[in-house]
């Protein structure tokens, strides 16, 4: 399910930052955290997320992805 949702996030972001569209000196990373997936984490608890102090730390449901983050931390190239 989460695999499906992130690919659909993931196709929407392409539709309304495509090239054709894309706004000078926007970091697309940078947008696609801050509207997709930070509010994603902090809606299934994995983060805290403070908008006003642009602070993200770790919420209440954090340990049932740490595993997931270790791995992929020593999978990286």
């Amino acid at each position: 399910m989460s695999r499906e949702v992130a690919e659909a996030d993931e196709n929407l972001l392409q539709r309304y930052l495509s090239s054709s569209r894309m706004i000078a000196e926007v970091d697309e990373y940078s947008v696609s955290m801050h509207h997709i997936h930070l509010p994603k984490l902090a809606e299934y608890g994995f983060i805290e997320w403070d908008l006003d102090h642009n602070l993200v730390v770790q919420g209440p449901c954090f340990d049932e992805i740490r595993p997931h983050l270790k791995l992929v931390a020593e999978h990286q190239d």
